[in-house]
């Protein structure tokens, strides 16, 4: 969704083909035609449609609006809700809500989650993908690896695999011409990620004393 607010609704602050493809329009009190017409569209102001008749201080919070619903037209009453350091009016607001929803017998589905994004490892698939393999061309391999996760792979292009391949430091070798993966290099990569844990380990005493 588009929101274009302005004080100045005229084809040089919102071209034209912008204004021809827009489905609602929202004036609150403005001070002439060109103005109201620029918000609500072309011709509103003679076919009646006025935000012109609106008064700046007592209709404050009023607009008319067109495209909402249906009705050529309609008067919205809006409401400021301040969201400030300080000053929350949006909470209250919601509790009622929630109060009215429960009073009415309906139920909220709650839609939050604790569970954290499933973290893929690349590397492991690599691995995994490879198989047997002693070297795997990368067309291949980007093959094999949609293959085992389109979720994570799917949209996958050689540039996707080649900076997963750079990020994990495997290198892309040349083989009898073609651009190849080797299980080694993928083995290496993985060791040398893994161990600093392990050697961490050992080098806490308590973690060595079984502490």
């Amino acid at each position: 969704m588009l929101v274009l607010a302005t004080q100045s609704p005229t084809k040089e602050s919102i071209p034209r083909e912008v204004t021809r493809n827009i489905s609602c329009g929202v004036a609150f009190a403005v001070a002439d035609h060109v103005a109201n017409d620029g918000l609500l569209g072309a011709g509103k102001y003679k076919a009646g449609i006025r935000a012109t008749d609106l008064r700046m201080k007592t209709d404050r919070g009023t607009c008319v609006a067109v495209g909402v619903t249906d009705n050529v037209f309609e008067l919205v009453r809006t409401f400021y809700v301040p969201f400030e350091d300080g000053r929350d009016e949006v909470a209250p607001v919601i509790a009622r809500a929630m109060t009215l929803i429960e009073e009415s017998g309906r139920t909220v589905t709650d839609r939050t989650t604790d569970t954290a994004p499933e973290v893929v490892d690349h590397l492991a698939d690599l691995a995994t993908v490879m198989g047997e393999d002693k070297r795997v061309r990368t067309a291949v391999l980007l093959r094999r690896l949609i293959e085992h996760n389109h979720g994570e792979y799917g949209d996958w292009t050689f540039q996707d695999l080649k900076a997963a391949l750079d990020d994990a430091g495997v290198p892309v070798r040349k083989s009898d011409g073609n651009s190849v993966v080797r299980a080694e290099d993928v083995t290496t990569a993985i060791t040398e990620r893994d161990e600093p844990a392990e050697f961490d380990d050992m080098a806490d005493p308590a973690a060595t004393a079984g502490i």
